[in-house]
């Protein structure tokens, strides 16, 4: 079965682009479709999503990346994440991908849902409220994050994008975060050797390997010919294809460098009952 014909599975059409949500499985944005062609890397089915869905879609990430031995420090207080990268002893992802949304609207162009957090996947509780929709020019996502506790919430946000291969891409980046031998960043930035400054002028993925944390010197990327637009709180890039002969290419998104609840870099400090919003869009 197609994963737009899965039960819960919202699909959103206007003029020539689709696009389906999956709210039971972090609200994914498996599949962007425009004139017959598929901008990312769709699962086949929803229960291929569910074995792994941060390789597929939009995957939400909070915390974002990697976080350093699971654990981080923050106002005085320790707190531990579940150790989902065993061999390098991190967090990978956090647990928002994975989560259940409720949907509040929905008509043919557009899908909002919200998920509650009350401590059971991140310590501290938060609201999160997705709401994706199609139109003649593309297809934009919204995510706000709201803190819905009576303290301080640290925030470490981005979107895991899986794009299918494109014949070209470019993404605007300015240095390189350096890391350790568990994928952890130094703190210190490098200037970016040839072969990546070639990513930020044209490059391709096919048979070779990109990967890198990076900071960010703008806001807009191009894959083939989608341009991919993000809001002005994602200050850092990472790329990752694998080895560069599985088809896809993720672009991700951050606000906040890879570890950044131990860090600090990037950080956001929600105030109980503020909230953060993050925008991307998808248009050709």
């Amino acid at each position: 079965m197609a994963i737009e014909n899965e039960a819960g599975a919202v699909l959103l059409k206007c003029g020539s682009w689709t696009a389906v949500v999956i709210p039971q499985v972090g609200m994914n944005l498996s599949s962007i479709e425009h004139e017959g062609r598929e901008l990312l890397r769709k699962p086949s089915s929803l229960e291929e999503l569910k074995e792994n869905s941060v390789i597929f879609g939009n995957p939400l990430q909070l915390p974002a990346n990697r976080t350093e031995q699971a654990r981080f420090t923050f106002d005085g207080r320790s707190y531990e994440l579940p150790m989902t990268e065993p061999a390098r002893f991190n967090n990978l992802h956090g647990e928002l991908h994975r989560s259940s949304f409720k949907i509040t609207e929905q008509d043919e162009k557009h899908v909002t849902a919200s998920y509650e957090n009350c401590g059971e996947i991140y310590p501290f509780p938060f609201q999160a409220e997705v709401k994706i929709s199609v139109s003649g020019d593309g297809v934009t996502e919204h995510v706000t994050i709201k803190n819905t506790g009576n303290s301080d919430m640290p925030l470490a946000f981005g979107m895991h994008t899986m794009f299918n291969e494109p014949e070209c891409f470019s993404v605007p980046l300015e240095k390189l975060w350096e890391v350790n031998e568990y994928y952890i960043p130094t703190g210190r930035l490098r200037a970016l050797t040839e072969k990546e400054r070639r990513y930020t002028t044209g490059a391709t993925a096919h048979n070779e390997k990109v990967t890198g944390f990076f900071k960010g010197a703008g806001h807009t990327a191009h894959i083939g010919n989608v341009e991919y637009t993000v809001s002005d709180n994602f200050d850092c890039w990472v790329l990752w294809n694998r080895e560069g002969r599985d088809g896809f290419l993720a672009i991700e998104p951050q606000q906040g460098a890879v570890n950044a609840l131990n860090n600090g870099f990037g950080l956001i400090r929600l105030k109980p009952g503020e909230s953060e919003q993050f925008t991307v869009s998808f248009k050709e």
